[in-house]
């Protein structure tokens, strides 16, 4: 069950707190870390945006730990989502996903 939406000025608050945002040291990081390809699609050779698995709305922080690179596609299909359902909806490897959101957890 997925938790409740925040409110828009919620978002806006934790936006704003910009807890541990991502450097772009942390950026190129990420990126090496799922081989310069989308977290979820795989798909190489796609412009790269920054995707917060847990998404603000639902929670989550604009923290080097939360963010993944991500092609336009799967980032607005993924939305606010909970990233585990909607992977396993697309036929995703979510496994593979874990290990590597994992090892950029280990690494913020």
């Amino acid at each position: 069950m997925e938790p409740p939406l925040f409110s828009v000025g919620e978002v806006r608050r934790r936006v704003l707190l910009r807890r541990g945002t991502t450097s772009g040291a942390t950026w190129r990081r990420a990126k090496e870390i799922f081989n310069g390809r989308c977290a979820y699609c795989r798909v190489p050779g796609q412009r790269l945006q920054r995707d917060h698995v847990i998404p603000l709305s639902r929670g989550g922080f604009d923290s080097p730990a939360n963010v993944v690179p991500a092609c336009e596609g799967c980032n607005l299909s993924k939305g606010d989502k909970a990233v585990r359902y909607w992977m396993l909806s697309r036929g995703y490897n979510y496994s593979l996903f874990v290990l590597r959101w994992m090892q950029l957890r280990r690494s913020a």
